[in-house]
């Protein structure tokens, strides 16, 4: 099989590897050349054109195509006919598309012929959304190319898991006297805008106190009637013997995992009271932006079991763009950072200064008072308003050591001062220096 200039009357069968433009018509490339293509070709006085001449042991694009996507298991996908040995997938209804991407990588590396390409795992699609597309590359693939691929494929599953719409889901709000009214009124539109999306609707939504007991005897009584229950806190979940944890163990609920490695998201809660699911919602949920509390409803939504471990590998993918919920990014945050600690290293070396220059004026008057006085050390680094006190401390301990060698000043990093004193009377004068 080769690219060659052939005849039009000696190419019928071949395929036209480079469209050709005459008066009034087009003849694009990858048409199969029919007898009757080839008489028009001729008829254009057409010497010679650009073809590709298939073997026995060869299979057209769009048949091998074809057959590939026979092979695969599609759950709610549509194959769709493209142009040029293509076949697109598009989704038979909303919901998640889910799929193993080692399977997928497997077929995608029987030969450089045949691809496929889809959209990430677990990815939230809408109904004829495209969430997938097999191309062939060349013309012709070999067939033994193609018979391994058609192996391959029949272990490929692709799989779009509808909403599941019936579920009730209710929300508890927990409330602080410190918080104004619109921030309970936003929280539940968030929410019932972020149900929305899945077709579904909050059947409760509730507020209490935000302490152990009124919320414990909420998540009671809301849990034999819903398969879900949202907990918003008034403040975030720190710990596991935080308000919201205790809670769900008093209610005679399970707390199954604190944490996610989804930033926005990273103060999720899942748990669990009987057959009702519990979801304790990071502070980022006030807002719509894509967060790690997204990521748990698509799964819960679409059917999937989610445990610690599903959690546990979100990692990967798991560092979101910023939500505007949090006032200020994870760059700004980084900027201001920087500055801050500028500024703060700029004022600790004036103070490291002014200190060393104390220490060194207070080490000379006791040399010049007190001869007996072998070696002043300074390693002063940072000297701030803590010195005095902790400078204080170490000289009370100081007259219990004994040296012969008089005293020696030690001025060590942060804050710290040693002195070793042979005298008690030497030490109550040389401490009136500081």
């Amino acid at each position: 099989m080769g690219i060659e200039r052939r005849a039009p009357k000696n190419s019928v069968g071949c395929v036209l590897t480079h469209s050709i433009k005459l008066p009034g018509k087009v003849f694009k490339k990858g048409l199969i050349l029919s007898q009757e293509l080839v008489s028009e070709l001729t008829d254009c006085r057409l010497k010679t054109i650009t073809v590709l001449a298939p073997s026995t042991t060869d299979c057209h694009e769009d048949l091998a195509a074809q057959q590939i996507t026979e092979r695969l298991k599609l759950l709610d996908l549509i194959p769709k006919k493209g142009i040029g040995g293509r076949i697109n997938l598009v989704a038979g209804s909303a919901g998640l598309f889910c799929f193993d991407e080692d399977k997928v990588h497997a077929l995608n590396r029987v030969s450089e012929s045949i691809t496929i390409a889809t959209l990430p795992d677990k990815t939230p699609v809408e109904t004829g959304q495209l969430v997938a597309t097999l191309k062939i590359i060349p013309f012709f693939v070999a067939k033994a190319d193609l018979s391994r691929a058609l192996s391959v494929a029949e272990g490929v599953s692709l799989n779009l898991r509808s909403w599941a719409t019936s579920l009730q889901v209710a929300l508890i709000q927990t409330t602080l006297p410190s918080l104004p009214e619109k921030v309970y009124e936003k929280g539940l539109k968030i929410q019932a805008d972020r149900l929305a999306n899945y077709g579904l609707s909050l059947t409760q939504s509730c507020r209490v106190e935000h302490e152990v007991s009124s919320l414990a005897q909420m998540i009671a009584e809301l849990s034999g009637s819903n398969d879900l229950i949202l907990i918003l806190g008034a403040s975030a979940i720190c710990d596991r013997a935080d308000i919201l944890p205790v809670a769900i163990g008093d209610s005679g609920g399970v707390v199954e995992h604190l944490g996610m490695p989804v930033d926005p998201g990273n103060l999720l809660l899942l748990g669990c009271l009987k057959q009702t699911k519990i979801i304790g919602l990071p502070g980022c949920a006030r807002s719509p932006a894509l967060n790690g509390f997204d990521l748990i409803l698509d799964r819960l939504f679409a059917g999937l079991p989610i445990d610690p471990t599903d959690i546990q590998a979100m990692g990967v993918g798991g560092l979101l763009k910023d939500s505007p919920g949090r006032g200020i990014s994870r760059v700004e945050q980084s900027d201001d950072k920087k500055k801050r600690f500028a500024a703060d290293r700029e004022q600790l070396e004036q103070t490291r200064q002014e200190g060393l220059a104390q220490a060194t004026k207070a080490a000379a008057a006791m040399r010049e008072k007190w001869p007996q006085i072998h070696a002043v050390h300074l390693f002063g680094s940072v000297l701030d308003d803590r010195f005095r006190s902790h400078s204080r401390w170490r000289l009370e301990i100081a007259p219990h050591i004994s040296c012969d060698m008089g005293v020696e000043v030690f001025l060590a990093d942060q804050s710290m001062m040693c002195l070793i004193i042979s005298s008690e009377c030497l030490y109550r004068e040389i401490i009136s220096f500081f």
